[in-house]
């Protein structure tokens, strides 16, 4: 996975396929949305929880919660 700064995407060259900044699935084979750790604010910092992650397909809920507003 890397950033293409030109398309503001992150492109997979494996599976061809796009994702907006949010990790929404945009185009190419594969099947669902990039997979999201579950992270939380503290006034100005941001913790990642690496250890568990959501993926879009099997817990919409949990994916889409694992979100915050910079």
């Amino acid at each position: 996975m890397k950033w293409d700064p030109k398309l503001n995407q992150f492109v997979c060259t494996k599976h061809d396929s796009h994702y907006q900044t949010d990790g929404l699935h945009v185009s190419g084979r594969a099947t669902r949305n990039m997979d999201r750790f579950p992270i939380r604010r503290d006034g100005s910092t941001i913790h990642v929880d690496t250890a568990h992650v959501f993926q879009s397909d099997k817990d919409p809920a949990g994916w889409t919660g694992a979100a915050v507003g910079v």
